[in-house]
């Protein structure tokens, strides 16, 4: 059977993408697009917080997952078109899609997504080749994205004209090495170093977390495994979610030297609104940080060790206690979350 009949209206699909609204934001894009039946398509385009590294999602009608509700060609060709343009105006040196392992179709679309993208940009595929990324610092810190993602697939693409550049040699330890800080905050590293600070990763930043004596331990600190969730966020994140601040120098000096003297702090911790909804298995409203505690904390740990993800406590309002954060709830909060200015932040955010 021939399909030469399918081919015109298929590339007038494709030539035909959506009418897009772009809303700037200082960690990135959002680009919005109405749909045949009334569906509302975003588009976000975030920054992550170390090398030139923009992840790339979008969710329909407020969903994050593949819905299969039609008018698929058309909603592609404008994500592809979007994603385009994103390109011109930025000229990213990597581009990252992820998506949870247990969500096939997701994963076989951004797949897709990046097919086109190889053919018709300036981009290539390193997804299963980071060893083969040129700087050090990027290579480490995608490597260590990963590694703190086990359970979502990373897809990554790299600007063309880096590849010919020869693969820098790493001169730290080895990846894997349980000290080796592992994110890319040269000017913290080079602190460290000079001061002769021990190194931190993921696991020993524990240590500097004293819930009982710590500076700023507030007693529900003590019992967060009665009123919340213990969970780990980078520095990075936590700033995001909670209201910006301007730091006071001398505090942050000060607490600065404290942490380097071998101090310890209380856990910094978030406030969040659960909507009504989901203690009845409905989704489709999204949680809110409503207040947060350790932004100084975070920035000095930030400054010392870089962004390694930090022991954080999440209490809730309404007299929400940990016996009501069922696994659908915990899994639906790690999704995504308006942050205190409003702004929506996709995850996964914490582990």
């Amino acid at each position: 059977m021939r399909y030469s009949h399918l081919v015109k209206p298929l590339n007038e699909v494709f030539d035909q993408p959506y009418p897009t609204q772009w809303q700037k934001y200082s960690d990135g894009y959002n680009v919005y697009f109405e749909v045949a039946n009334g569906d509302t398509v975003m588009i976000q385009f975030e920054e992550w917080r170390g090398p030139d590294v923009w992840l790339v999602a979008f969710k329909r009608g407020g969903s994050w997952l593949q819905t299969n509700t039609g008018d698929e060609f058309r909603i592609f060709a404008t994500v592809i078109h979007a994603i385009k343009e994103f390109i011109q105006k930025v000229n990213p040196t990597y581009i990252a899609f992820i998506s949870n392992k247990g969500e096939g179709s997701r994963s076989k679309l951004y797949q897709k997504i990046m097919q086109r993208l190889l053919s018709s940009t300036s981009f290539v595929n390193m997804t299963n080749k980071l060893d083969k990324i040129p700087d050090t610092i990027t290579r480490n810190w995608l490597k260590n994205k990963i590694d703190m993602y086990q359970e979502y697939d990373i897809f990554v693409l790299m600007r063309s004209d880096l590849a010919s550049k020869p693969v820098e040699k790493d001169n730290t330890r080895s990846y894997n090495s349980p000290n080796i800080l592992r994110v890319g905050n040269l000017r913290a590293q080079e602190s460290v170093r000079s001061q002769g600070n021990q190194q931190l990763d993921e696991n020993g930043v524990d240590n500097i977390i004293n819930n009982v004596r710590g500076a700023g331990a507030v007693p529900n600190n003590q019992d967060v495994d009665y009123f919340g969730m213990r969970v780990k966020v980078k520095p990075s994140v936590f700033l995001k979610l909670s209201l910006p601040l301007e730091p006071e120098s001398e505090y942050l000096t000060k607490l600065i030297q404290y942490l380097k003297n071998g101090g310890q702090i209380g856990s910094p911790f978030l406030e969040i609104q659960l909507p009504d909804a989901w203690f009845e298995g409905k989704f489709e409203e999204l949680p809110r940080v409503k207040g947060h505690e350790g932004r100084h904390r975070m920035m000095a740990i930030q400054e010392i060790w870089g962004d390694i993800p930090v022991e954080t406590h999440l209490f809730f309002r309404g007299g929400v206690r940990a016996r009501n954060l069922t696994p659908d709830i915990q899994r639906a909060l790690n999704e995504e979350i308006i942050s205190e200015s409003g702004r929506a932040v996709m995850g996964p955010w914490f582990r």
